[in-house]
């Protein structure tokens, strides 16, 4: 059986009341086309894997112990919601995170790709510079009108922010209300 896994930094449920008391204000803003993620399924994600073999599992796994041997993730302090991708059509909404943690971040999801690749696991690596980030919401079609006129409640510094415990490995299940996300394996 194949599964559709990635890597991420689960996020606390105090920061998630924080999260949502933010973003509460968006949900009568915003397009009716735009689905906001439930709080349970917030994480930052490391590394997508894609679908994996329940045989590439235990290699998944052993590679993502073996990466974190030693490491210590460094605190994420969130920043700013911002539409996402910048260039192009916009897709989400992200909380975006501070570029200190997504450089630590970075190395990390560089070191984890290393393992992975040791022990032969084939998924897409990504090209593009690390952003920590939470995608808070989605937009289900193109867009209609400008989002230009959006304004996104403030973050304060420090209003937002945790430390991360650990690394999961998580599997997504694709459903017509959304993903439904299931822990596989942590990783501290």
């Amino acid at each position: 059986m194949n599964r559709r896994v990635f890597i991420a930094l689960t996020i606390p449920k105090n920061l998630a009341k924080r999260i949502e008391s933010l973003i509460t204000p968006l949900k009568g803003g915003l397009r009716e086309d735009v689905r906001f993620i439930v709080p349970e399924n917030w994480h930052v994600t490391l590394a997508f894997l894609g679908l994996q073999s329940d045989e590439a599992l235990g290699k998944i796994i052993a590679g993502i112990k073996t990466s974190c041997q030693g490491i210590t993730l460094p605190e994420i302090a969130f920043t700013r919601l911002v539409i996402s991708p910048q260039q192009g059509v916009p897709r989400m909404v992200w909380l975006e995170g501070d570029t200190a943690s997504a450089k630590k971040l970075e190395v990390i999801r560089k070191n984890i790709d290393s393992e992975l690749l040791n022990q032969g696991i084939n998924y897409k690596l990504s090209a593009k510079k690390f952003t920590t980030h939470i995608t808070v919401a989605r937009f289900q079609k193109k867009p209609i009108k400008s989002l230009e006129t959006v304004t996104f409640p403030a973050v304060r510094e420090r209003e937002l922010g945790f430390q991360p415990e650990r690394i999961t490995l998580m599997e997504s299940e694709l459903t017509k209300n959304g993903s439904v996300y299931t822990e596989l394996a942590s990783f501290s």
